[in-house]
């Protein structure tokens, strides 16, 4: 059977010198910044999502209204023709006036 050294149940440990510590905190703050970056375009996509949401709500509510207005359209456009026939039957009226007025 195989003797166990006790030097071989410590655990290994790695020691940093100076070059490597400012090697490790440069990385460190680059991955940092870069989670700070990642998360300011996140809030930011967040922020326009909602101005869009905002802005789609508003866009529906206008659609909504010129439905309803071009829904009157065939409601005015009969109104038009009755009117252009009260007009024509004026004018007509008034021609007949004009010229049995004529006649006497």
């Amino acid at each position: 059977m195989q003797e166990i050294d006790p030097a071989d149940e410590i655990p290994h440990r790695v020691v940093l010198g100076t070059v490597e510590k400012w090697i490790l905190g440069a990385i460190s703050t680059l991955i940092v910044a870069g989670l700070i970056a990642v998360m300011g375009m996140f809030f930011t996509m967040r922020d326009a999502l909602i101005e869009l949401r905002v802005q789609t709500a508003s866009m529906n509510e206008t659609m909504k209204a010129v439905q309803v207005q071009l829904g009157a359209i065939p409601q005015i456009n009969a109104k038009l023709a009755e009117h252009e026939v009260r007009l024509q039957n004026s004018e007509q009226n008034i021609n007949e006036l004009r010229s049995m007025r004529a006649l006497k």
